[in-house]
């Protein structure tokens, strides 16, 4: 963390730092944590990924037109961030996940994956609301960390009108962000610390 606010604060030296966390006082600098997540550039590489995803599945970019207009043509962004519920019913504690769950839903018309990085960075796209095709779902999830297959049991089950509030920015809770942050983070750290010793 050290490296990192040296690079943002390149008038601090190293040693400044150094003492500064050593010496835990107070000083006249603040340092926050930035949680954000990328914005509409990253927001693309989610829909690609999901569109991969798909494709394993037998959709094709051409049966997703939110993804397509918005990845191919410019088009209004398909995708915001949710973090009001956890729809992880089995979630290992201490760990960080990456997952991605594509559902295709006949009766509500919609293809709808949800994306989570790092266990904390929870993305919701709709890449359908024509969808006409069976009822399925697909799921990939791994522990970036270990590199190891999580079997995680996952129900994401969304609304159209829980989709049009995600994209109002209306189901971000930022006290969730930071508890699962630190949860995971401080798990991992406390667990690795053990096992070093």
């Amino acid at each position: 963390m050290i490296t990192g606010i040296a690079n943002k604060h390149p008038e601090l030296s190293w040693d400044k730092l150094r003492k500064m966390v050593s010496e835990s006082r107070e000083t006249s600098c603040w340092f926050g944590i930035d949680l954000e997540f990328g914005g509409l550039t990253t927001g693309k590489s989610v829909i690609k990924t999901s569109l991969a995803s798909l494709h394993g599945h037998g959709l094709t970019i051409d049966q997703c037109e939110h993804a397509r207009t918005y990845v191919s043509e410019g088009g209004e962004p398909c995708f915001g961030y949710f973090n009001k519920r956890d729809f992880v019913s089995n979630r290992p504690r201490q760990t960080f996940s990456h997952w991605i769950q594509i559902r295709g839903d006949p009766l509500q018309k919609q293809v709808v994956a949800h994306v989570e990085y790092f266990g904390i960075q929870r993305i919701v796209a709709c890449l359908s609301s024509k969808y006409e095709g069976k009822d399925f779902s697909c799921r990939y999830a791994i522990d970036p960390v270990t590199e190891e297959d999580l079997n995680l049991e996952v129900d994401v089950d969304i609304s159209s009108d829980e989709i049009q509030r995600i994209y109002d920015h209306e189901m971000v809770d930022d006290e969730n962000i930071t508890k699962w942050a630190l949860e995971a983070l401080l798990g991992s750290l406390v667990e690795i610390d053990m096992q070093q010793q």
